[in-house]
């Protein structure tokens, strides 16, 4: 069914499912960020998204399944992008509610944001680049800011109404700070004293430079495998009470383990069990019998669990013959020949080396795939 709505001097002209009309035009668009920010920006910083890239918002339609308006005049309309409170919370709010929760620059100060705030939309899409904090967000009430947008055009008195964008909670540091900063959370390559309580040049993060633990990466591993030794080197290195040890584990443990590094360690006979490790050498998987068929540790019965725990014992005493997988491992490496790269699901209980190996399929994980076995 063709509907067509004209509104003044802008006309949307739609495809429409009959039950789309249910929903009034002026409540169906609202633009919406992409990607999350990181919990921490600092000022004269790009403002970047978790994951390192450009921050993108879009506009939907939830009069149609929320799919993004990729056509059409209100596909490239004009965006200001600005500051809110971070205590701005209501998952509903009208234009005035909205406004009174921007935040302004001081009083003799530049403004908040500088940089392109204006973003046009391409197909529905809006990219933000080069735009930095001018200031800190804990002179502030409630020490925090979110990132706004909203529609320059004045829709509103032509029938449509498009709510405006609201980003996850944040706090603004001074750029100065960056250098020196903790990292929330950690990288896998983070310096050691990116870690709270490990200052910089300081006795712990001296202590495990001199031996040979660098970054958050290797400070995980020797925790994994031989954690006496590592807390050892902290007492050497100076006073440090166990739960403040344990904040510092547990501040290196919100480090995301790299999916493209996995290891396995095989018992040495024949048909015998192997486990595969992650990148900081928590064990993932294990084949209880030397096939490609691997199993997560929430799969594992009590006599299964017992022989993981035994080869875990026997891997963490023979780290040097982790043997490490990619997609260009072959097959000779492993007793058990390597699967058949073409797969299929089968259940939900078990799933396959090769689709462990190539998706990086996290430990809890519970899909399952099989495949046609391969000659030795």
């Amino acid at each position: 069914m063709l509907h067509q709505f004209v509104l003044s001097d802008l006309t949307i002209v739609e495809e429409l499912r009959p039950q789309t009309l249910l929903q009034p035009v002026e409540n169906r668009f609202r633009l919406q960020f992409i990607n999350e920010f990181n919990d921490r920006i600092y000022t004269g910083c790009s403002i970047k998204s978790k994951d390192g890239s450009s921050t993108t918002l879009e506009l939907v339609d939830s009069g149609n399944g929320d799919q993004r308006v990729a056509f059409g005049q209100l596909s490239s309309l004009q965006v200001e992008i600005l500051v809110l409170r971070g205590d701005f919370v209501k998952n509903e709010w009208d234009d005035d509610e909205f406004c009174h929760n921007i935040v302004r620059n001081r009083s003799g100060k530049a403004p908040l944001l500088d940089g392109n705030v204006y973003v046009t939309l391409r197909a529905g899409v809006g990219v933000i680049e080069n735009v930095k904090f001018t200031d800190v967000s804990s002179r502030r009430d409630g020490k925090s800011f979110r990132l706004g947008a909203r529609i320059i055009s004045g829709l509103t008195s032509r029938g449509v109404n498009i709510k405006e964008a609201r980003s996850n909670e944040f706090i603004v540091k001074c750029g100065r700070l960056k250098e020196n900063d903790k990292h929330h959370p950690p990288m896998p390559n983070s310096e050691v004293w990116r870690l709270i309580q490990i200052g910089k040049d300081g006795p712990f993060h001296r202590g495990l430079e001199n031996n040979q633990i660098s970054n958050v990466k290797e400070l995980l591993r020797m925790h994994n495998t031989n954690p006496a030794k590592l807390r050892e080197i902290i007492k050497e290195s100076g006073n440090m009470s166990e739960n403040t040890w344990r904040n510092v584990i547990s501040h290196a443990m919100e480090c995301a383990t790299d999916t493209n590094e996995l290891y396995v360690y095989e018992s040495g006979a024949l048909n015998q069990p192997r486990l595969v490790l992650n990148s900081v050498h928590d064990v993932v998987g294990i084949s209880i019998d030397g096939s490609a068929r691997i199993l997560s540790l929430d799969q594992l019965d009590p006599s299964q669990q017992a022989l993981a725990d035994q080869l875990k014992l026997q891997a963490y005493g023979n780290t040097d013959k982790l043997v490490r997988l990619d997609h260009n491992t072959p097959p000779a490496l492993s007793r058990a020949p390597l699967p058949n790269p073409a797969l299929q699901i089968r259940s939900d209980d078990e799933f396959d080396f090769s689709y462990y190996l190539l998706l990086h399929i996290s430990a809890s994980t519970k899909s399952c795939v099989t495949h046609p076995k391969m000659s030795a």
